[in-house]
């Protein structure tokens, strides 16, 4: 973290002539700084060697009979199934061939239900082979809805007999500190310094299945924005590097943006976040600089939608967001990220390796 000076001092101005703080919703006027954190961040125990990322989310899938609410409503056919498993490993082939030093999956890694046997009996013979180099994000579908049911709030993974923390937290995974559905690690860069890179959880309090489990609040002091906020303010990185599952801000694809995920977006903005990459769309979708409210700004934080890892593509439909620049509902394929220690160049590739979209950009100061 490197953009809050005086942070204290102004938190005592506020306190001697304000006397109460609220900080209210999201969207309404805001002081400059959320309030300190009252917790410190989990061990980072995962640090990736080298300059080059792969980032996508939104990878594979399985037949199912029944449509599920998590599933966009519709049921995936077997044929559909076969066909998104050819996209996700020509999508995978294309990505272990430019040789990155980790891979960031922004959730979604198999639809529709993330079941441990589901991500055991077709993610993992495509992406086995890469496991030790998988920093994954939990997405809508890690939490395993009721086929037919509509999007469930009352089944959550515990309840299908393990997945997600079970297929990376076992077997001796690294990525996962303690557990949590958040954390955090360093990229340490060939020629010095490094990245910060935060992996959040964008459920927001959704897809509960209480008592086993509860999802983490994006509530300004709920305990992942607590945790973020100690993250990042411990970090010395120039260049910080977000990774979630659904985005702030979209074109509808068919979903727009999270609302809720405008509270994290704000966090992250006052400390000098500089991207966020994010899946949930089946579609490619690059952003301009914009704050937390949806302004275009050169003090907010770049975003790429990169849904694009295998699942079967959905078109846009609606109002195009605003801020947004490039879209592209046709093409699998991953954000390729070149990282520099003041910033770095990103290119869209598809399954033959061309670049459909590239563009550098420097770190914030």
């Amino acid at each position: 973290m490197r953009h809050i000076p005086q942070r204290l001092a102004l938190i005592t101005t506020w306190i001697f002539m304000l006397g109460v703080v609220d900080w209210g919703p999201v969207e309404a006027t805001q002081p400059n700084h959320p309030p300190p954190s009252t917790s410190t961040s989990p061990p980072v125990d995962m640090t990736v060697r080298g300059d080059t990322l792969m980032v996508a989310g939104d990878i594979t899938c399985t037949p199912t009979t029944a449509a599920s609410g998590l599933a966009e409503g519709q049921p995936i056919t077997a044929a559909q199934a076969a066909a998104c498993i050819t996209s996700a490993r020509a999508v995978h082939n294309m990505a272990v061939s430019l040789r990155p030093a980790a891979f960031l999956l922004a959730g979604d890694l198999i639809e529709p239900c993330g079941t441990l046997a589901e991500l055991q009996g077709t993610f993992d013979p495509i992406w086995g082979d890469q496991w030790e180099r998988i920093a994954p994000a939990i997405g809508n579908h890690e939490y395993c809805g009721t086929p037919g049911a509509g999007p469930s709030r009352t089944s959550g993974w515990a309840s299908t007999g393990g997945g997600y923390f079970d297929y990376f937290g076992g077997n001796g995974g690294r990525a996962r500190p303690n557990n949590a559905s958040y954390y955090s690690f360093n990229v340490l860069l060939p020629q010095g310094g490094h990245w910060h890179v935060v992996v959040l959880n964008s459920a927001c309090g959704d897809y509960n299945n209480p008592p086993r489990w509860v999802t983490p609040s994006c509530k300004l002091t709920g305990a992942m924005l607590n945790w973020l906020r100690a993250d990042l303010d411990a970090d010395r990185a120039r260049c910080e590097l977000a990774i979630f599952h659904e985005p702030a801000f979209a074109t509808p694809a068919p979903w727009g943006g999270k609302k809720a995920m405008r509270t994290p977006w704000w966090t992250m903005e006052l400390r000098g976040v500089d991207l966020v990459v994010t899946g949930h769309n089946h579609a490619y979708e690059r952003f301009a600089q914009q704050d937390h409210t949806g302004r275009r700004s050169t003090r907010g934080i770049r975003s790429v939608v990169a849904g694009t890892g295998g699942a079967r593509h959905i078109s846009f439909r609606g109002a195009v967001a605003p801020n947004s620049l490039v879209r592209d509902d046709g093409h699998h394929g991953m954000l390729r990220l070149l990282l520099r220690p003041d910033g770095w160049t990103q290119a869209f590739r598809g399954v033959t390796g061309a670049s459909r979209d590239a563009v550098a950009a420097g770190c914030r100061p």
